[in-house]
């Protein structure tokens, strides 16, 4: 999409004035390659081949964090700091993650995708990974993926509700879309320009 092209362009544009330029080409080259192949990738495989392999990932990924932080508590459960004493994250559990919080994202993105657009799936699958990944998410403390997912539940649901009560093709005009991303953009934008009241937070 010529939006993403735009952004891409810039990014490569920037390595002009970048301070480290090698830095900067290695990954701005994998983000390219990523970008690409995720694009070629999904018109390969059509939509919802794409979704069906995306829940397929992060259901292995939730029994392999279930798994991990059950066998193998010094990995799977952020530990007491090597001091001896413990830590905000002391008894969050990981997983195979590095951190609590990428495992609340993990969690958090695998309801949302058994939530919605699932039609197709078994319920009774359906309610199962849900409530394993609320149980995962949960044990994770990851405030934030909790917060997120909850708001997102309700969104999802008003917007389902809408769709199904008014119409796919009028409930959102293309661009409602637009609108919706100019918030991140601009929250993303103020961050690139100056990130120190975003880190104080």
């Amino acid at each position: 999409p010529w939006p993403l092209l735009l952004a891409l362009g810039w990014c490569w544009l920037s390595l002009g004035w970048a301070i480290e330029q090698s830095i900067g080409l290695r990954r701005l080259v994998l983000t390219s390659l990523v970008l690409w192949s995720t694009f070629a990738l999904v018109r390969k495989l059509d939509l919802e081949r794409s979704i069906l392999l995306v829940r397929g990932v992060l259901v292995l990924t939730l029994a392999a964090n279930f798994v991990v932080a059950l066998t193998n508590p010094a990995i799977g459960v952020h530990p007491i700091n090597a001091n001896g004493f413990e830590s905000d994250l002391t008894g969050d559990w990981r997983g195979i993650m590095i951190q609590k919080n990428y495992a609340g994202l993990t969690c958090a993105m695998t309801i949302l995708l058994f939530a919605f657009h699932a039609a197709r799936l078994p319920l009774a699958l359906r309610l199962a990974v849900i409530a394993a990944s609320a149980v995962f998410l949960y044990l994770t403390d990851s405030q934030t993926s909790q917060i997120m997912v909850v708001v997102s539940l309700a969104i999802g649901a008003l917007f389902a509700w809408l769709a199904q009560s008014k119409g796919r093709e009028r409930l959102a005009p293309s661009g409602l879309a637009w609108v919706l991303l100019a918030i991140p953009a601009l929250l993303f934008v103020s961050m690139a320009i100056d990130n120190t009241p975003y880190l104080e937070m």
